[in-house]
């Protein structure tokens, strides 16, 4: 979660520093949509983060079997692939691409 806040303040700083350097210019249109996406992007890593942890803990009982931990490794890149695909389109939503 400190990363998350860390990554979330440091974007704050950029985009007011952003605002103060060149308030009229195109940029600022496009401030909106950068807030989306960064949003966007630190829901997908938390979820990330809280689904690898959630993998770690459950393979690290001795209790699984080695077929369920292939099957538990085989959801656990699945997963991830899904989980960024879904967080690569709502990134590409929230920049105005039709997806």
């Amino acid at each position: 979660m400190e990363d998350l806040i860390r990554y979330l303040v440091t974007f704050m700083a950029f985009s007011q520093i952003g605002m103060m350097i060149a308030p009229t210019t195109v940029a600022s249109q496009y401030i909106g949509q950068t807030w989306r996406g960064a949003v966007i992007i630190a829901f997908v890593w938390f979820l990330h983060r809280w689904k690898t942890n959630v993998f770690s803990r459950a393979l690290s009982t001795q209790s699984i079997v080695a077929l369920d931990r292939e099957k538990m490794l085989a959801l656990d890149k699945l997963s991830s692939v899904g989980l960024f695909t879904l967080g690569l389109m709502a990134l590409a939503e929230a920049c105005g691409v039709a997806v």
